[in-house]
């Protein structure tokens, strides 16, 4: 399900007047009850879950059947892929997709490809795929290039001696390479073949589906506090997806992203865990950083009260008391935990679904939001795996650049302020616009698959330019 374009409103930041949403079962809301007392079941759930001290988790949702070859298919035969009429590609590449696809199929378990249908019946399935769209964008921002290969692939699928398919599925990705100014381009055919091996994963995934076992979602909670701030169209997200409704899990976060203000009144402040994280993130002296740990334990007091008790832990007077006092605003902090949480478990469910594009997008936001180094390990892991990080860059550094540019189109969000909040300055405007197509790849021999080494920990951030706190 893709995530609703709304982001681009936003509300601005604690400290502007915001107009709520209604709330779910008022008059003007459109998920109403039509059952006296289920609202207030669900709500009991919910608090005997916290009150338990259990784990969401995230189970996989049955697929639609329209979408999926079912457990009868074990034999597939991919027919050759047809280009919709504005899609150009060579022949070589339209190939490649296809031999993408077959070499993926033929990792699940229990499925062979056949050249010809080998029987008439519903255990042969008989794959026509068509590229529907395929565009290359290169855009160049101070010293780096980013080039993006968007891909959209429709298939259809008759089981047995059917005359019309009886599945039908289309996914795309949007591969998103950045190229330090001191790093060569490669080829196009190099992230042409990185791009059509992530689409051929995904359609895999959806007409295979494989099993999980669970996912560890998440809350917004105060870790040093241990209050939950979660907002109820996060707590209704991580309940559908615990019982396997992903369309209806995958609505409530995109709210979530839409409206993440929280109910709390504005003019507390306190040195909470993510406002330690974010100054640790800006290589701020671990030594000041111990002198404002014991404030973590403080309730909120409001400002005057607060500034007080900043300037007494840093021994006086300090440049960085500033932009703790802008990092404490609790009302704040709390937006920013929702937007973390959501972020951090949207980007779970589409990992599982191999849509590592939108999956890295959201592992990003939810560092940047929140700060914790193993996020960082995760995004470098995943950029790794999918070959866009630079032999020339440290990782730590080049994923500030991946923060600069506009989220993948499959994505489907637009930035909203408390996202700028924590972003560095975009390099390129965000839109949807169709760009000046490349011209399509000459065919060249790809070597053999490197072996990349699995990265190392970093040890921290390296100072770099960092935005502004606010």
């Amino acid at each position: 399900m893709a995530i609703g374009r709304a982001m681009d409103r936003v509300p601005a930041p604690a400290g502007a007047p915001v107009a709520l949403p209604p709330r779910a079962g008022s008059p003007a809301s459109p998920h109403r009850t039509a059952l006296p007392g289920v609202a207030p079941l669900l709500l009991l759930a919910l608090l005997a879950l916290l009150a338990g001290g259990c784990t969401p988790r995230l189970f996989k949702a049955a697929p639609p059947p329209s979408e999926t070859l079912g457990p009868t298919v074990d034999s597939v035969v991919v027919e050759p892929f047809a280009l919709a009429k504005d899609v150009k590609l060579n022949t070589a590449d339209v190939a490649m997709f296809r031999e993408q696809l077959e070499t993926e199929l033929k990792t699940k378990q229990g499925i062979r490809i056949f050249p010809q249908p080998p029987t008439t019946l519903p255990n042969t399935a008989v794959l026509a795929a068509s590229l529907t769209r395929y565009q290359v964008r290169e855009q160049t921002a101070d010293s780096f290039l980013l080039r993006t290969i968007d891909v959209t692939l429709e298939v259809k699928a008759r089981l047995g001696n059917e005359q019309t398919p009886s599945i039908t599925l289309r996914r795309t990705v949007s591969y998103q390479k950045l190229y330090p100014g001191s790093q060569g381009v490669a080829a196009l055919e190099f992230d042409l073949h990185n791009a059509a091996k992530e689409l051929a994963l995904m359609v895999t995934e959806a007409l295979v589906p494989g099993e999980t076992s669970g996912l560890t979602l998440v809350r917004a909670v105060d870790r040093s506090g241990g209050g939950d701030w979660s907002l109820p169209s996060l707590n209704k997200a991580i309940d559908y997806a615990t019982r396997r409704r992903d369309s209806d899990a995958l609505r409530m976060w995109s709210l979530v992203l839409f409206n993440p203000e929280t109910p709390d009144s504005p003019g507390e402040f306190r040195v909470s865990e993510r406002t330690l994280a974010w100054l640790r993130d800006r290589a701020v002296d671990e030594e000041v950083l111990a002198k404002l740990a014991p404030l973590v334990k403080v309730k909120p007091l409001e400002l005057v009260p607060f500034r007080g008790r900043v300037r007494q832990a840093l021994g006086g007077e300090s440049a960085l008391a500033s932009q703790v006092l802008q990092l404490s605003d609790t009302h704040a902090d709390h937006v920013h935990l929702n937007l973390y949480a959501a972020h951090l478990d949207l980007y779970r469910i589409y990992l599982r679904d191999k849509r590592y594009d939108v999956a890295a997008y959201h592992l990003s936001r939810a560092y940047a939001h929140y700060p914790r180094p193993e996020l960082l390990e995760a995004w470098i892991k995943l950029q790794t795996d999918r070959e866009l990080l630079s032999n020339v860059v440290k990782p730590p550094n080049l994923f500030w650049l991946y923060l600069r540019i506009p989220p993948p189109r499959t994505a489907l969000v637009t930035t909203g302020a408390f996202d700028r909040a924590v972003l560095p300055p975009q390099a390129f405007e965000e839109t949807l616009e169709p760009q000046a197509p490349v011209p399509p790849p000459q065919r060249v021999e790809l070597p053999p698959p490197a072996v990349v080494p699995p990265p190392r920990p970093p040890s921290g951030i390296a100072p770099t330019p960092r935005p502004r706190a606010r």
